[in-house]
């Protein structure tokens, strides 16, 4: 009977140890997680580092990889992907994210290749399907591309990277009714993502919906407040609105944060003109011009600008016939 005690108290023992350490490093690798979460890249490294044994290499490979991408690291990241697949793990996460390594390092071929091998070992990984559509979409191939977004999405329908894929490939194609549909989708997940505010933006700009124009430039400032382009866009946007008070107010911050902000002045013109503000309207078309000779050709056509076209002033600034701004503008361009 001792020898069956002895037995039951090492296996006692060995289910504790086995448990102690399995729990040890399900809280290791959710602290690891955690850290990445927070962009603590150096800790979650430093971490990774100390518990690789216990964290397996499959985990190890496939968070640091991950970080690497982040970072932008590309000579540590793709010495990293090499030393994982030398170590010759099997695992559709790890294939996952060197394919998404390689996406980065810009070596499409490569990225395909592992995307696929990922999908080999997991077909309901929809991750992979988003880095071949990435893949195609930059080697020109919107079909496959499309193909690849659209398989993602039926796994997942909330994918960010294929709902802005998915997007970005509709907006090519000049299918805006659809890129439209995705691209808000990709915002709800993604409240962070400047050219998505700012296509969305054109888009609404170019069906003539004002208001919602505005809101998605009001977007990008929410995100980036010292970009001069979001506010004289915006202030434009504002201006056909109807809404020239808040359009003046966008302009002079465009202005205050570059003096050198040229269409910002071009666009306070008009709002001058509109006004009959003669003095300020000719001042801001002199800076307008001085800076980007293009906008001759703009003004002279522009019937916003109408109350000025009655004033020499404004043939001095602009020019008296088309033809010779058009001159003007391509000795300006042979100069350059």
């Amino acid at each position: 009977m001792k020898w069956v005690f002895v037995i039951a108290t090492v296996f006692v023992f060995a289910l504790v140890f086995y448990y102690s350490v399995n729990n040890e490093k399900t809280r290791t690798k959710k602290k690891a997680l955690s850290l990445y979460r927070k962009k603590r890249y150096d800790k979650t490294i430093s971490l990774l580092d100390d518990k690789r044994v216990l964290l397996g290499e499959d985990f190890y490979y496939s968070l640091l990889i991950e970080i690497l991408v982040e970072t932008k690291d590309i000579e540590k990241m793709l010495q990293s992907c090499k030393e994982a697949l030398d170590s010759k793990i099997e695992s559709s996460m790890l294939y996952n994210n060197i394919s998404y390594a390689y996406f980065e390092a810009e070596d499409f071929d490569k990225s395909l290749e592992y995307a696929d091998k990922c999908i080999e070992l997991n077909d309901k990984f929809a991750a992979p399907y988003a880095n071949k559509g990435n893949c195609y979409y930059l080697l020109g191939d919107l079909d496959k591309a499309l193909e690849n977004f659209d398989t993602a999405l039926s796994i997942n329908k909330e994918l960010p990277a294929a709902l802005y894929g998915k997007g970005i490939c509709l907006y090519i194609r000049k299918d805006y009714t659809e890129c439209e549909k995705y691209l808000l989708k990709y915002t709800k997940i993604n409240k962070r993502s400047i050219n998505t505010f700012k296509i969305l933006g054109d888009l609404y700009f170019e069906n003539r919906d004002f208001s919602s124009a505005a809101k998605m430039y009001e977007s990008i400032i929410s995100v980036d407040s010292t970009l001069p382009w979001a506010y004289y866009e915006l202030g434009n946007i504002l201006f056909y609105e109807g809404d020239l008070f808040r359009a003046l107010t966008s302009l002079d911050k465009a202005i205050q944060l570059d003096k050198d902000c040229y269409i910002a002045y071009y666009y306070k013109c008009r709002i001058f003109s509109l006004f009959r503000h003669i003095d300020e309207a000719f001042q801001c078309l002199e800076k307008a011009v001085e800076g980007e000779k293009y906008l001759k050709l703009i003004a002279f056509e522009d019937n916003f600008l109408n109350n000025l076209k009655i004033y020499s002033r404004f043939r001095d600034i602009v020019g008296n016939r088309k033809t010779d701004i058009i001159s003007e503008l391509q000795v300006t361009s042979a100069d350059d």
